[in-house]
Parts: C-alpha cells; structure tokens; sequence
C-alpha cells in the first residue's frame, strides 16, 4: 500500500473550549464533548483514538487499559475563525487562513445585494410580503440563515424544479462579491416552488430567513455549495494533493464543504 493520510473530522465533538471563549463566545463556556460523554459513560475507552493520543490532547488521564501507538503524535486546534461553524472549521483544516468575518444581516446589506445583482443584468427585487428578503430572477430567494447565529450567514435558495444548480451557483457567487458575512449558503432542492419558498419564511428579531428544514430541502435531492469569505481553495491541501497525483476521496459532510474539482466525492447525506 502506498503513502496513506486520513483526516477524520467528527463534528461535535469537542475537547475543550478556546481561551478566549469567555470574552467572544461567552455561552460555550465550560464546553467539552469528550468529558461530559466520559462522565456518563466513564466506560468509554475509544481504544484507536486513543492510540493516536486523543485523552493526551483533551488534558485527561487515558483509560486503563488504552495504548499509545508507539511515534504517535498529538496536538490541539486553536481556530481563528469567529464563532462555531463547521464550514469554516473545515476550511480551516484545509489550511484556509479565515478573513475576519462580519455579522451582517439582510435589513442592512439588502441594498448591496441589490446593487450587485443589478450590475450583474438579473432581475431582483424585495420578495413579495418581507421586508429584507430579495427575490432574484422570479425564483431564487436570497435571505438570513435561519439555522446558524444571527447574522452569520446568507441563504441563497432554489428550487432545482426551475433553475439548474450551476445557476443558482453563479447568484451566490454575485451575493458572495456583495457581503462580508462568514458563508454565503446556496442551497437547492426539489418539490417545491417559489410560492413554497416564501411560505416557509420565518422573522426572529432582526432576522427575515426561510426555514429550509421545514421546506424538505435535506432529502436525497438536496444540494448545497457553501461561499466562505477568503477560501481559496488553491491553497488547500486537498487541491494541491489532486494537483501533484494523489487519488483524493471526499466522504460524508466534507464533500458537501471541501472543494476539490476531480477528488472522488461521497456525500451520503
């Protein structure tokens, strides 16, 4: 077998909050996966992580009876974007240096992304009924991610009934020029229509977004492209491995946000 790197990422499953967790994230204090699951299930032993050195990495004494492997290193992320996002988490370990994001929300860069779609020669307008919405070319909504902090990420929404994915793409990539937020999410699906969009738009506080759980986006039909602020994917391993011959295989969430045009893809969703 040739040279051989596995990079498993398991969502969720944190050792420990970051220094400066009281001053920017004050509510994940204290937060640590691996001890508060360790607590209930003190049986827990993990025995292959272990062997990597995850209870060396996470501050906490093994299990008895866990094993180091022997050359085994081990280290601990301190993460540069802002918040608790898995995209850019992920873009990240691909070795994006993040851009400092900002919280914006579509009350305020609504005009633009207006502008933007504008200059661009499409047809956007407010949707019909919200006040901060935009609907561009009769079809594709544009509004606040409803599922991650306010604020943190835009929503570009289609059905793949109407408009092909690559189209709604390429409205992304305009909203993406216009707004300094972490990710613009353009998001696709089937088995609903315009009408169906705006019936699921839901207000909290300043926040006009659409609920896509509630819509059925995340069935076998579902695609989605994430738009990080400053990824360049170029500069990420994954790219650069392709590029110099190595077979690169994308499974499960990584190959929803890992861009690597020609590595072998498994979403399973």
């Amino acid at each position: 077998m040739g040279r051989r790197a596995v990079l498993l990422i398991i969502d969720g499953f944190g050792i420990g909050a970051m220094k400066d967790v009281p001053e920017v994230r004050p509510q994940d204090q204290g937060a640590n996966t691996l001890l508060t699951v360790w607590d209930q299930y003190p049986e827990l032993s993990l025995p292959s992580l272990a062997s990597l050195g995850l209870w060396s990495a996470a501050g906490l004494k093994a299990p008895r009876g866990s094993h180091r492997l022997s050359g085994s290193s081990y280290g601990r992320c301190a993460l540069a974007h802002e918040g608790a996002d898995t995209y850019m988490g992920h873009q990240e370990l691909m070795g994006t240096r993040p851009f400092p994001a900002s919280r914006q929300l579509m009350r305020d860069v609504g005009p633009a992304v207006l502008a933007a779609l504008h200059a661009a020669g499409l047809d956007a307008c407010y949707a019909p009924g919200l006040e901060s919405a935009v609907l561009v070319e009769g079809q594709v909504v544009v509004a606040d991610n409803m599922e991650a902090d306010p604020g943190q990420n835009i929503n570009v929404t289609g059905s793949l009934d109407f408009i092909p994915f690559e189209r709604l793409v390429a409205i992304g990539k305009i909203v993406r020029s216009a707004v300094q937020v972490s990710r613009v999410i353009v998001v696709g699906g089937r088995g609903y229509d315009r009408e169906g969009i705006l019936r699921h738009a839901v207000r909290r506080g300043g926040q006009q977004g659409i609920d896509t759980p509630g819509l059925g986006v995340y069935d076998e039909n579902y695609m989605v492209r994430h738009l990080g602020l400053g990824v360049d994917v170029q500069q990420q391993v994954p790219t650069i491995l392709n590029a110099a011959g190595f077979a690169v295989v994308l499974l499960g969430k990584a190959a929803d946000v890992v861009e690597c045009e020609g590595a072998a893809l498994r979403p399973m969703v």
